[in-house]
């Protein structure tokens, strides 16, 4: 198993642990995140046949200093144009920090403006996550479209703020073969 903080990674919510985390997911295979706070400045991309193992207390959550765009969210599968395959994600709380300065949801009509996503995960074939907690979105919590052969088990949604359109799970289309169980929200 790959352990996040063997590239680097410190876990303390001040340093930026972006590349760190994203070097251990380029080496595929089986990757731990331990207990810490992860803070993230640019999207996570999983590549095919990715584990990934957080610690229950393991959070990743987006800087609120960085502005944000179309396409950035915390974690994303790093093939959204030809697809990926056999992505795992169990444990740990991934947050969209929506309290952070630039993690407002921008304007329906701005074209390139950031969509408040916390996971998106678009054409991916065996698509897995299990057991964690998604908190703080400013509007999607898990985004996904083009899936085939899924599991959604055991995930629950926190938000300290309120914000339009937290939807849970937010489905696009074109999804199919997929099981989905204890779904909850454990906040308002």
């Amino acid at each position: 198993m790959i352990n996040i903080k063997n590239f680097g990674a410190i876990g303390d919510s001040i340093t930026d642990d972006t590349l760190s985390i994203q070097t251990a997911f380029d080496q595929r295979g089986e990757i731990y995140i331990p207990e810490g706070d992860y803070r993230i400045t640019k999207t996570l991309l999983v590549r095919s046949d990715t584990t990934i193992d957080a610690h229950e207390k393991a959070r990743l959550f987006m800087c609120g200093d960085t502005p944000k765009k179309r396409n950035d969210f915390l974690i994303s599968n790093s093939d959204t144009e030809n697809g990926n395959c056999n992505i795992k994600i169990t444990g740990g709380i991934w947050d969209g920090n929506n309290q952070g300065k630039y993690n407002i949801k921008a304007d329906l009509f701005d074209m390139n403006g950031y969509s408040g996503t916390v996971m998106n995960f678009v054409n991916v074939n065996g698509l897995y996550l299990y057991d964690f907690t998604v908190a703080n979105s400013a509007a999607y919590y898990v985004r996904m479209c083009r899936l085939n052969n899924f599991e959604i088990v055991n995930i629950n949604f926190f938000s300290e703020k309120l914000s339009s359109n937290q939807d849970g799970l937010h489905f696009g289309g074109d999804v199919h073969n997929g099981v989905i169980q204890n779904i909850k929200a454990v906040s308002y």
